[in-house]
């Protein structure tokens, strides 16, 4: 089917563009073996749906100052290049030194650009090159050989408050008898701020905002303020509330990937914890801090309280314990859960960190050097949905 946008569109901010990304059905099967991981399931597939169905996601985009540079939600295409590098390691080859299967890498191939068109209000329609994903947020950065509109978009908000009135821009599809068109317009949903500049994990603000009307179709879609403003990209919904990430995030984002020109990792060092204060004297008890250590720590509320530490990431190999504290990152005291993150993002993935850990019953700190690993799994849990494909009852 051939995306359109429908000719009695109103316009509005002119820096909603819509976008189109078209999965093959053989993408799309691998997408689906690499989620389920269950290689049996590929015999269930009618093959005339992998061989000439094709899905397509219609979402929201927000053009930024340029014209040409694209920020948006598009966790499916980042999983259709997570796929494209994967693809590149061979089968396992002969146990290394530890006894454990080696795998060796294929001849590097050149990587497939996704299948992603943008177009505009009036209809005009661009290919777009994908450039990467940024692990922090999640959101995608695209890029045009020239810019989709010539309106001044450079305009941002910043004076966010309570009660204030928000319009969301997303796409939605409009009813029409035409075959094999999929008519689209960009529209409007209303909200109202719930709690302006919410910190989050890694010290991003988001927005809480509030409507009766959200759906799943307003996700990704692009908040601006009644002027036309940009406000930033909707994140996520929950009932009558959706949390927004804020422009300047969105501006870092796309920043970090352009620097980069490619996907940027978020930093991962693989640890659970809590921040020291009043709440946490429960948890500091059961790991074996006395009360005289408790009442120092609690007065100074510096450190994070490591619960839990997960196996195979980069703490687990500088074998940190559940109880330990860690109070400073490279000398500089951890005042909170959301600077411990900010101090890790400003270090970025693959590079060294030293930790100063307080351990319960030992006088004198220790010193933990940790390389720290990259993670693409955006801060806030998405759900990426796909459509089911048509099960076949045939033989092979």
């Amino acid at each position: 089917s051939r995306v359109t946008m429908a000719k009695d569109q109103e316009p509005v901010a002119p820096q909603v563009v819509t976008i189109v990304h078209r999965l093959s059905g053989v993408k799309l099967l691998r997408y689906l073996l690499r989620e389920r991981n269950e290689p049996g399931w590929v015999a269930t597939i009618a093959p005339e749906a992998v061989n000439a169905n094709a899905h397509a996601s219609i979402i929201a985009g927000l053009a930024l100052e340029d014209g040409k540079t694209i920020a948006a939600r598009l966790p499916q295409v980042a999983a259709e290049m997570e796929i494209q590098r994967s693809s590149l390691l061979a089968p396992p080859d002969e146990p290394d030194e530890s006894g454990n299967p080696a795998r060796r890498r294929l001849p590097r191939a050149p990587s497939m650009q996704p299948d992603l068109t943008v177009i505009t209000q009036d209809g005009k329609t661009f290919r777009a090159r994908y450039i990467g994903v940024d692990g922090l947020t999640g959101l995608s950065v695209l890029q045009l050989t020239q810019p989709a509109t010539t309106a001044d978009i450079s305009g941002s908000y910043k004076k966010m408050s309570d009660g204030q009135n928000v319009q969301l821009f997303a796409p939605e599809r409009v009813s029409t008898d035409i075959p094999y068109t999929i008519l689209v317009r960009i529209g409007m949903t209303e909200a109202k701020i719930a709690q302006a500049k919410i910190k989050a994990k890694a010290d991003l603000e988001r927005v809480m905002l509030r409507s009766s009307h959200l759906s799943p179709n307003v996700i990704g879609g692009v908040a601006c303020d009644q002027a036309a403003n940009t406000l930033g990209i909707v994140d996520a919904i929950e009932g009558n509330n959706a949390w927004l990430l804020t422009a300047d995030s969105v501006r870092a984002a796309t920043k970090r990937v352009l620097e980069r020109r490619s996907s940027v990792p978020r930093p991962l060092l693989g640890i659970r914890g809590e921040e020291i204060d009043v709440s946490a004297k429960k948890s500091l008890m059961a790991f074996g801090w006395n009360e005289q250590e408790l009442e120092d720590l609690i007065e100074n509320e510096v450190g994070i309280l490591l619960t839990s530490v997960l196996p195979g990431t980069p703490a687990a190999t500088a074998k940190p314990k559940p109880g330990d504290i860690i109070v400073r990152v490279n000398g500089h005291d951890v005042k909170g859960a959301e600077e411990f993150s900010e101090m890790l993002t400003q270090v970025g993935s693959g590079e060294d960190v030293k930790f100063t850990v307080e351990r319960p019953q030992v006088k004198q700190s220790l010193s933990v050097e940790v390389k720290l690993g990259g993670a693409f799994q955006p801060v806030f849990e998405r759900q990426c949905e796909m459509p089911k494909v048509p099960r076949w009852n045939g033989g092979l």
